[in-house]
Parts: C-alpha cells; structure tokens; sequence
C-alpha cells in the first residue's frame, strides 16, 4: 500500500490537525503525538471524555466540523468515518495541507518504536490491551494506542520510554498495510467488512499481505485454533516466515489446558513447547479471553520478560470499557455493556452470559452500519440463540447513508426466524428503549447492552430508570 508519511515532514513543533478527534483510535494518535510534543488542534461532532481530556492536554477541539477549524496545521488526519467533502478536508485541499488517514499516522509513530500491532477480526482491543498491561507490570514501559481504555490506566495512549509500542491494526479498510510492526498477532478471520473486502478469502489475503510486511527476523504470532487464521499462519511459514501457534490444541507452540471461566475471571494453566509456564488468571471472564491472553504472554515469552513477572502482570487486568464491562446492579438486576456488534462476537458475549447469569440474559442490539446489517443479517439470526429476551433497536449508521430496506427489523425478524420461540421486541425510537427494557424486567435478570455505536449509553439510562423505580 502507498502513502508512506514520516513524522520529519511536520518538523519540529509542527501543527496536526485531526478531524474525529473524538473516536477513540483517533484520540489515541492525539494523546501520544501531545506527548510526543507536537500541538494538536482537531474536531468532533459532539463532546465526549476523550475530547474533554485532549483539551487538558492542551489540545484545542471545536465542536462541529467547519473550515475555520483549521489552523496553522502543517498535517492533516482524517478518522475512516470522515467523508471527502467535509468542510476541514476540504479547507486543507485548499489551503494545499496534506490530508493522511489515521492509519498513515499511526504507522509514522511505529516507527519510532518496535511495534507490536495485533490483527485480527475479533479481540484486537482485548489483546493489546492485555499485553500492555503485561509489558507495563515487567517494568518495560512501552507505548500503547488501543481503541479501548484500560481500567487500571483510566486511558487508551501513551507514548512511554521503552523501546517496545503496542497498537491495534485496523482492517476494516485494508489500512494495516501501512504498518510496519516487528511482532504480528492475528487473533483469528471472520467474515466482517465483506463490503470493502467482498469475500472472507480476500480478508484472509489482506491478512497473509500483513504478516509478509514483518522484517527478517520479525514473528508472526497466530491463533492456531482458528482455521482460517491458521491458514494463513501456515502460508506465511511455508513462506520462511517465522510463526509460532497459540491455542487451544496440543499442536500449537503455545497452548491453554485445565481452564475455569468464572463470572469474573478467566484461570488456566499456560504452556510452551511442551514444557509449563504457569497457571495463568486474569480478571476478566470468557473462554475467548483465555485465548487473548495467552496471546499476550507469548509475544511476552518471546521478548524474553520474565514469566512471573508477566503472569502477575496478566492476573492484575481488570478488563477493557465496554468488554463485558459490569455497569451496576438494582433491585436485583445486573447491568452489562459490551462492544459485540458481529455475530460471532455477540454469540460468544451470550455463551459467557448463559453460563454465569443466575437468572434470564435480557439482550439489548443496536446493529452497527446499514452494510453490516444487510450482509449479516442472516447470520445475526442464529447469533442470539443464548438470550431469553432480545430486543433490537434501529442502525447506528456510523457515517453511512442509510439504505432503503435496512433497519434493525431486519435483525429482529431474522432473530424470530430462527427462533420462534423466543421473545422478541423490536423498538426503533432509540429515545424509548430505555424506559421499554426496563418494563420487561424481572428481578434476576442480566441485561446486555451491545453494540459499537451509541447503545453503551443506554446501560447507564437503564441503570438509572431502575434506581428511580426501587426508591
């Protein structure tokens, strides 16, 4: 992929300008390039906790996109949701600024480190975060841009001393490819974004691409377990390239047996080559998170930090914002919020759910883009198969133009097909969801709020409409 930017064509001191400074990858780039020393100035379309740290950081964000946002910015940075006629893009064509994605950006900042960029459809977030925290408890003190924030650190960005940067590579777009990481992890390959990639075997190729940027010397660190991302893993070894397996299987390098999922733990005991590493615990429950982190102290393992060290580092993580992320409880309810918005993510958000909740799993969705939900829609029929009660509200269109026929009714009615028996209710007016949940609760119950767009501020809505009736 073309496009290479570095960091020297800004100079010293230079203005950068981003526009979506609010989402969270981009804030991160924010953060660490304020740390870094640059000023910063940006916007967003609406006040968040991100924009309101960036202004303590000195960072200067109006609200609202407008071509007078744009200052004396020597760089332009462009979130994926922005589209080119926005008024600041078009101000910086004007004004004959350079306009690079974020992606463009965040591969400038690797460079000044030796990356760490985890892949992978599913649990990119979960796992970087973890190895963060892992790399941070062996006193290595790296840099780290995550799309979630960690709740031990209350942040998702810093710019550290250490020579080691743990990022997220985004394939949403194939923009990975700017990347130029020593350390791969591929978490595993689903069917997702198959309105940019068409297929998943043109998604498994943009991945093996990925891994066949890594220097000599490099490592690929992959999901054995997965198939395709096994696959792909086999190829590029098959290539030369040096791979090393994780998973669950007897085959792979690094494996997990003997584990226990807990309502809020996940235990197991880690493997290498044969030869065993420790019992692992981390605070965050899931058969998935045994996988996440597992791949962690790998990468660890293989930078040589030393395994107690990495394995106390691991049992100190208290989870990610809105992964299984346990918002309150009232009157007998618990309230969670999780960012599953594919239907291998909510069927496996579900099947942890089912498994711990004492009484009925009470599922909230808000479908995320009019593209995912017209090309999944089947699939997210037979995701919800572990809630006793769904409902579904309207499409986050996440800056797409809505498509005739698309609505979350579409999920709704595919849900029902595919289980008849199951009770579902289907309220489009997000302004109503709040108070229609909370009517259909029993004392017992779990409601999980899931989706990637606005949906996680309807946990705290729920909570709240639940205090005010138990008064």
């Amino acid at each position: 992929m073309s496009g290479h930017f570095t960091l020297e064509s800004i100079g010293d001191g230079g203005m950068v300008h981003l526009v979506g400074i609010g989402g969270a990858g981009m804030s991160a780039i924010a953060t660490v390039l304020i740390e870094m020393g640059y000023p910063i100035e940006g916007s967003d379309i609406k006040e968040s906790p991100y924009v309101r740290r960036l202004r303590e950081m000195d960072a200067v964000v109006g609200i609202g996109h407008r071509a007078e946002n744009l200052c004396d910015a020597r760089v332009v940075v462009k979130s994926a949701a922005i589209r080119d006629d926005n008024p600041e893009l078009m101000e910086a064509e004007k004004k004959g600024v350079p306009v690079i994605t974020r992606a463009q950006m965040l591969a400038a900042i690797m460079s000044t480190r030796k990356g760490i960029a985890v892949a992978g459809t599913h649990g990119k977030t979960t796992t970087s975060s973890l190895a963060t925290q892992m790399l941070l408890a062996c006193g290595a003190n790296p840099s780290y841009l995550i799309g979630g924030e960690l709740n031990e650190i209350g942040g998702n960005a810093h710019y550290g001393e250490g020579e080691y940067l743990v990022a997220e590579a985004d394939e949403s777009d194939g923009s990975l490819l700017y990347l130029r990481p020593e350390v791969a992890v591929l978490t595993n390959i689903d069917g997702d974004h198959l309105d940019y990639f068409g297929s998943i075997e043109n998604t498994a190729d943009v991945f093996l691409r990925f891994l066949q940027l890594l220097p000599t010397g490099g490592l690929a660190v992959v999901c054995g377990d997965d198939r395709s991302a096994g696959s792909v893993g086999l190829d590029y070894r098959n290539q030369g390239g040096r791979v090393l397996f994780y998973g669950r299987s007897e085959v792979n390098e690094y494996r997990f047996s003997e584990e226990v999922i807990g309502e809020s733990r996940t235990e197991y005991t880690a493997w290498y080559a044969g030869e065993m590493l420790g019992r692992v615990t981390v605070g965050i429950p899931g058969l998935y998170n045994a996988y996440n982190s597992l791949a962690a102290l790998a990468v660890g393992h293989q930078l040589g930090m030393p395994t107690e060290q990495m394995i106390r580092g691991l049992g100190s993580f208290q989870g990610v914002r809105r992964r299984y992320e346990r918002v309150g409880s009232c009157g007998g309810v618990q309230v969670i919020d999780d960012y599953a918005h594919h239907p291998t993510e909510v069927a496996a958000v579900l099947d942890l759910a089912g498994s711990v909740a004492p009484g009925r799993v009470v599922t909230v969705f808000q479908p995320h883009r009019y593209s995912r939900t017209r090309l999944l829609a089947d699939e997210f029929g037979g995701s919800f198969a572990g809630a006793d009660l769904v409902i579904v509200t309207d499409v986050y269109g996440a800056g797409e133009d809505p498509e005739p026929g698309v609505t979350g009714k579409l999920v709704a009615d595919g849900i029902e097909e595919r289980n008849p028996e199951k009770e579902i209710v289907y309220v489009p007016n997000r302004s109503e969801l709040a108070r229609t949940v909370v009517s259909l609760l029993e004392e017992g119950d779990t409601v999980l709020t899931m989706g990637a767009g606005d949906i996680t501020r309807c946990a705290s809505e729920i909570l709240e409409l639940l205090e005010e009736k138990n008064r």
